[in-house]
């Protein structure tokens, strides 16, 4: 029996040693993979606040660089000979505003000429600073005044300075002590702290600890890397420094004076922009604290896992012992009773202890479980409210597309409509070339304003930003109105509603303005006119002007006026917010977003003017406009008619006042009739008087009598002598057979400008050739190009026949390529000055209009610098007209091709040359 026990005792003796050297082995691992994983953790941190920094940086430069360049723009102002004064005093403006410590301009040989603030005493790298400026580049550097260490923002400028040199650069000198602030190069709550250096080492920015006067001799003398030595670290620091790379290294810093010894890990990356290197480092002072805590706190648990697998293993054995006792006891038989008892209480004992041992285990491991799952409950929780919102903010996105895309698809139809009905009337009417000239005149202004519309849906994001912009142009407000009648006809015309214009105290036809914008905004009134307007009401639209406060301008007021199912006062209140429409039975049926409004304003307070709604449900709306807008001066004839006796018939007597004004000013004697029936008596009564009118207009619609009626009953009193023209803002199309048959001479449109009723008169004036006047004497010089020979870069074929056809027909030789590589042959191929213009495109295969430009650009031939090279491309917004000039083109031109635009354009560079 001893024997069997001691080889029972030896067994579990080796089981415990194995187990023991078993959860050595794996505390041992886990111990260093837990080293590995913070080692880990600290390197991703650390290049994430890098990252952090790298960002802080490029918007710091960026704003000093935006208010450098604002500060140059105002300086030079196109003209490089500003006076030293005027310069004075803008930089004194903007440097007080940005509280620099000084300004300066800097010459080629490195001169300097401080504009404001403090001397400069002495700069960080002189040579790299003239060097970037003669390159035309932005840096940003560092110098000195005194004690005091500048951060410098440098951008090329060229003016004279008054050493009489001119200067290659401005510097916008500030504070280093804002720069550290902004960049938060050292915070309280970080494990990083950072210096920036030059390339020789020298210190820009530095932290508290560091030491000597540049950073390779501080590393020199407490680095000690990890696999590699002190120099082999500092000749690959000083080449990652020199080449702009990044650079990295597990280093320990040992300061024996301090008693400092700890593990650190540096980071390093060169500023964008600049001649400096930040160098980020992160000691492992916490971390290795951290790692000794979690290591102890593993030895806890080590120590106490064992100790339970050694209770388990012992009552193994004291089971095992048990039944090897029972066996004896058989055996022996002749034992005490009292010795067996003794032995049952014994192991009766242990398995008590035992079993307390298990139900404890159980306990610490289903309140661990408990842990576990309200953890993974709160987790799920959080994902849940995170999925809710996401979902929440795509379905608001996905609706405001949608009721977006609704909109803007309501105004591209009206021109649509347009476009498609004269179609149709033109090709039924292809052998009457007045009707097909018409059709196709109000086609080209439809679609000029459909395009309009396509640019400002791609436009859409800078309008509700803010950041819109404009294009002003000279505009003539009778075309402006002309055209407005001709796009809203087809749907007055649909709801058989009345409509009629307003024109009084024109000061100034022609104005500058943005004229698809303006179209925009009385398109989107007039169609909610339409819209909230039942069959057979009114719609008009007033234009009348009156002096400004400022010089050259007219102050313009635009009214549009219904009589429909007018707005509620609560709804006006948010008229003007996005997708707002108002919830009521009245407006059921009728669809919109109501984007149009918000866009609307947007684009009257870019113009800076403003909006004033008045409404009244049940009795209509009237928006009205006022736009303060520049005159427009050039040689306009003189309008003026001899003192002829004209009589308006119109039942609307604000319209009959607004023309008679206007013929007043032309010259005549105007009279006017509110009926049909006071025309006739009074046209009769003047006849019989041997003082006959000489011309009778008369509007279409009227009342009692209309204007085919008036005529009708006219022309049997008073015969064919008396010109009668008839007045309305109907389609003369419509109406043209039937006013014929009544022997109306001519048509007048609506509205009725000066210039519309001197045109259409002066015809009666057998003493003058109409078409001897014009309004705008255009030298036809002006858009001469014939004789030209053009290189057209284009791959698509349809645009290229195009463009081919406009410049034959106008007297101009083209040779058409498929891409920019083919172009880059055929001028290189050509003999110097043989071209006169490149149209170059932008999106072709092989090679784009961007580099096919800088390769003609760099060649070396005389004509390759100097050559026109015009963009003509469907990327039309402003940002891709910058790149062009940017890529060394001279201008450009959208597609589709305006003809005008191209003729002028070419022909100002013919001119040129």
């Amino acid at each position: 029996m001893k024997k069997e026990l001691k080889y029972i005792i030896a067994g579990f003796v080796l089981i415990i040693i194995l187990s023991l050297l078993i959860f050595l082995n794996l505390y041992g691992f886990m111990n260093k993979q837990t080293e590995n994983d913070i080692r880990s953790i600290a390197e991703v941190h650390l290049k994430g606040i890098v990252g952090e920094e790298l960002d802080r940086y490029s918007v710091v430069k960026g704003i000093r660089f935006g208010q450098l360049n604002a500060l140059k723009e105002e300086i030079t102002g196109g003209n490089a000979d500003i006076g030293s004064g005027r310069m004075q005093e803008i930089v004194e403006k903007y440097a007080g505003f940005q509280d620099l410590e000084s300004s300066a301009l800097i010459d080629k040989e490195g001169n300097i000429e401080v504009l404001y603030g403090t001397d400069i005493s002495d700069f960080g790298d002189i040579e790299y600073l003239t060097e970037s400026m003669k390159n035309g580049e932005e840096v940003v550097t560092g110098g000195w005044h005194d004690d005091e260490q500048l951060i410098i923002y440098a951008s090329p400028l060229s003016v004279k300075m008054s050493n009489g040199n001119d200067s290659i650069g401005f510097l916008w000198c500030k504070s280093d002590l804002s720069f550290k602030e902004v960049m938060n190069l050292k915070s309280e709550n970080n494990l990083v702290y950072f210096h920036i250096i030059r390339k020789n080492g020298t210190y820009v920015l530095r932290n508290a600890d560091s030491t000597g006067e540049d950073y390779y001799s501080k590393f020199r003398d407490h680095a000690k890397p990890v696999n590699m030595s002190t120099e082999e670290a500092v000749e690959k620091l000083k080449a990652a420094v020199e080449s702009e790379s990044e650079f990295f290294l597990n280093t320990t810093y040992i300061d024996p004076e301090n008693g400092i010894s700890e593990r650190r890990s540096i980071y390093g990356v060169s500023l964008e922009g600049s001649n400096w290197y930040l160098i980020s480092i992160i000691p492992y002072g916490i971390l290795d604290q951290m790692i000794s805590e979690m290591t102890a706190s593993r030895s806890k648990g080590m120590i106490l896992s064992m100790a339970v697998l050694a209770l388990a293993m012992l009552v193994l054995f004291s089971a095992y012992l048990k039944m090897t006792r029972k066996q004896v006891s058989d055996l022996e038989k002749s034992k005490a009773e009292t010795e067996e008892a003794l032995e049952e209480a014994h192991a009766a004992m242990e398995e008590a202890q035992a079993a307390t041992d298990e139900a404890m285990n159980a306990r610490d491991r289903a309140e661990a479980a408990m842990a576990e799952t309200e953890e993974a409950y709160a987790e799920a929780e959080e994902a849940r409210k995170a999925a809710f919102e996401a979902r929440e903010e795509a379905v608001h996105a996905n609706q405001a597309k949608s009721e977006f895309l609704s909109n803007m698809s309501h105004d591209i139809r009206t021109p649509m409509n347009a476009i498609i009905g004269m179609a149709a009337i033109a090709e039924d009417h292809l052998d009457d070339k007045a009707k097909v000239q018409d059709c196709l005149h109000k086609i080209d202004l439809s679609g000029k304003h459909l395009l309009g519309l396509i640019n400002d849906v791609l436009d859409m994001s800078k309008i509700e930003s803010g950041k819109m912009t404009l294009s002003l142009e000279a505009l003539s407000l009778r075309v402006t109105m002309e055209t407005i009648c001709e796009i809203i006809r087809p749907q007055l015309r649909t709801k058989k509603q009345n409509f009629d214009i307003f024109i009084s105290n024109i000061i100034a036809e022609n104005v500058y303005c943005d004229g698809v914008r303006i179209n925009q905004v009385l398109l989107n009134f007039l169609s909610n006119a339409v819209k909230f307007t039942p069959e057979g009401g009114n719609i008009s639209i007033s234009l009348y002007q009156e002096p400004s406060e400022k010089e050259d301008h007219v102050k313009t007021h635009l009214i549009v006026a219904d009589n429909g199912m007018g707005m509620t006062e609560e709804f006006q209140k948010k008229l003007f917010t996005a997708f707002e429409r108002e919830d009521n039975r009245r407006v059921h049926k009728t669809q919109g977003t109501g984007l149009g409004m918000t866009i609307t304003k947007h684009i009257v307070e870019a113009m800076g003017g403003s909006i004033e709604v008045k409404s009244t449900p049940g009795e209509g709306t009237s928006f009205h406009v006022i736009l303060d807008l520049e005159t427009v001066k050039g040689n306009v004839s003189d309008m003026h008619l001899p003192e002829w006796k004209i009589l308006v018939v119109d039942d609307n007597e604000d319209l009959c006042k607004s023309a008679i004004l206007s013929l007043e000013e032309l010259g005549t004697k105007p009279r006017y009739c509110l009926s049909g029936k006071d025309a006739i008596k009074a046209a009769i009564e003047a006849d019989k008087d041997n003082d006959p009118f000489f011309a009778i207009l008369i509007d279409y619609k009227m009342d009692d009598m209309d204007g085919i009626e008036t005529a009708k009953i006219l022309r049997e009193r008073l015969g064919d002598a008396v010109p009668i023209n008839l007045i309305s803002a109907y389609d003369w199309a419509e109406i043209e057979q039937e006013a014929g048959d009544a022997g109306i001479n001519g048509f007048i449109p609506k509205p009725l400008f000066k210039s519309t009723l001197y045109h259409e008169l002066i015809k009666y004036d057998g003493e003058r050739d109409v078409h001897d006047i014009i309004e705008d004497d255009i030298d036809p010089s002006e858009t001469d190009i014939s004789g030209l020979n053009i290189l057209l870069a284009e791959d698509n074929e349809i645009n290229a026949e195009i463009a081919t056809m406009i410049l034959e027909e106008n007297g101009v030789k083209v040779d058409w390529v498929e891409d920019g590589k083919l172009a880059v042959e055929k001028f290189e191929a050509s003999e110097e000055g043989y071209y006169d213009a490149i149209l170059m495109d932008l999106r072709m295969p092989h090679m784009n209009g961007f580099e096919a430009t800088g390769v003609i650009r760099t060649m070396k031939r005389s004509d390759a610098a100097v050559i026109p090279i015009i963009a003509m491309t469907a990327d039309a917004f402003a940002d891709d007209a910058k790149k062009c000039i940017e890529a060394g083109m001279n201008t450009h031109l959208a597609k589709p091709i305006n003809i005008d635009l191209l003729k002028q354009t070419l022909a100002q560079y013919k001119n040129k040359n």
